[in-house]
């Protein structure tokens, strides 16, 4: 029960606030995950895991900018928007990766497109060889040693990663640590429009565990930055300063990295048509289009 003060509380109802005609809800092990799929025949098998305070709705522009040209699912891990965690996640890294396992048996073999902490799940999942795992889009993902680095960054004072004072600060106000979230990682131009629609989804009950996550996410996990050999590629959006410079940061291994210059913490999001012509061509270029 450690760090459910917002994870178990004012959820009752989460399915009706936050449900919708293209929402889809997943009963797993780790807890109800909350989904989007557009489906197509042609192009690239696509899985997106969303970074909270991102929710699914962050996603219309690119959804809309890959529909038709190729096969999306868009899934929000636990404790991220609609995806109410059981009693028993812990936040471990191994336990999202077993959460997207899951995932996988649902949709199918896909690119996974994770950003951020998700990177790690991907790298797990890329690296056990799993045939469903075609290849791993990292937006924002960092080398282990930047996220321990990104963390003193973001949590100074270490408030969010004390348990239960970390847990009390998000519960009783997800809303403002969200846009102070977004004030710091966003692009300028991104900024308002992310956390509005934040501040929407978190106002209905969704969720924002960032304390679990950064209490829990790296106790007994493999921490090695290899991807496997799947293709991989980190897209990489510069305006990012919860992160530092571009050029302080040490990528995990990928096979390249791309630079998204005018966009923050969320390239796919603050750059969608930009982004998804971008993804489209580097699955091609690889050989991971279906036609």
């Amino acid at each position: 029960m450690l760090g459910r003060t917002k994870t178990m509380l004012g959820r009752t109802n989460v399915r009706e606030a936050l449900g919708g005609p293209d929402v889809e809800w997943w009963e797993t092990t780790a807890g109800i995950v909350r989904t989007r799929r557009r489906t197509c025949d042609v192009g690239p098998r696509l899985l997106f895991a969303s970074d909270g305070p991102n929710v699914l709705e962050h996603y219309d522009a690119l959804l809309d900018a890959l529909e038709g040209r190729a096969d999306v699912v868009v899934y929000e891990p636990p404790g991220t928007g609609g995806s109410v965690p059981s009693r028993s996640f812990g936040f471990r890294l191994s336990d999202f990766v077993l959460n997207a396992e899951e995932v996988l048996q649902r949709v199918g073999p896909r690119v996974l497109v994770f950003p951020c902490y998700t990177s790690f799940v991907a790298g797990a999942l890329s690296r056990s060889g799993r045939a469903d795992v075609l290849g791993v889009v990292l937006p924002q993902g960092p080398s282990w040693r930047q996220m321990r680095r990104w963390m003193e960054r973001v949590d100074p004072k270490r408030i969010l990663r004390t348990p239960i004072v970390g847990q009390t600060v998000l519960g009783l106000f997800p809303r403002r640590v969200a846009r102070g979230w977004y004030a710091g990682s966003a692009s300028p131009a991104a900024r308002e429009a992310l956390a509005t629609t934040a501040d929407l989804a978190l106002s209905r009950g969704g969720c924002f565990d960032l304390a679990s996550l950064t209490q829990r996410f790296e106790k007994g996990a493999d921490a090695r930055d290899d991807l496997g050999s799947v293709p991989s590629v980190v897209a990489w959006g510069d305006l990012d300063r919860s992160h530092g410079r571009p050029a302080d940061v040490t990528f995990p291994e990928a096979s390249s990295i791309v630079h998204f210059a005018t966009c923050g913490h969320s390239p796919e999001l603050e750059a969608p048509q930009r982004f998804a012509e971008w993804l489209l061509a580097w699955c091609a270029e690889v050989g991971l289009v279906r036609v």
